[in-house]
């Protein structure tokens, strides 16, 4: 797990703050006061959010959520699912990078993944793909590619041996 960067800490405990900012303001309303307790109040949320004991326990994977999590406390139920949608199509964003990679390695274009697509997964086209169909597709168009390298490698030395002088 790659631990969570001090921009990424700093960016949760002012998110955190609104959102306990609020909840101190109900309780104020109420008549207590519970500024002492925001490292637990904020203990308790990281542990209600990701079920983990806080962010340094946390991960780039729960960053989202984390955001998602406190934005929501804060009131900002808008820019919280904002985040949850990110959260949610994280792993897919990856894969889709890593299949462009693949696809410039290559030397390919869309039409030669959406066939391998339609092939692979019964007609479904790249877009409809998940994360996990994405990142067979580049690794199929990976293994194509480096099969091809090799095919140009071995026609090379047959060529050169045809040429070679005994």
């Amino acid at each position: 797990m790659k631990p969570l960067t001090n921009p990424q800490k700093s960016a949760l405990i002012r998110v955190a703050l609104a959102g306990y900012g609020r909840f101190v303001h109900e309780c104020k309303a109420q008549g207590r006061g519970h500024w002492d307790a925001f490292n637990l109040w904020r203990h308790t949320q990281v542990r209600v959010a990701v079920e983990r004991d806080g962010f340094t326990d946390c991960g780039q994977e729960h960053y989202c959520y984390l955001q998602a999590h406190f934005l929501r406390l804060a009131g900002e139920d808008g820019k919280a699912m904002s985040w949850l949608v990110k959260a949610g199509t994280e792993a897919r964003r990856k894969a889709e990078f890593a299949l462009r990679r693949e696809m410039t390695a290559a030397g390919v274009g869309p039409d030669y993944v959406e066939e391998i697509a339609a092939d692979r997964f019964g007609g479904k086209k790249v877009e409809e793909c998940d994360a996990a169909e994405l990142v067979r597709l580049s690794q199929t168009v990976k293994r194509n590619r480096l099969a091809k390298a090799e095919s140009r490698k071995q026609k090379a030395e047959i060529s050169e041996a045809v040429t070679e002088p005994f």
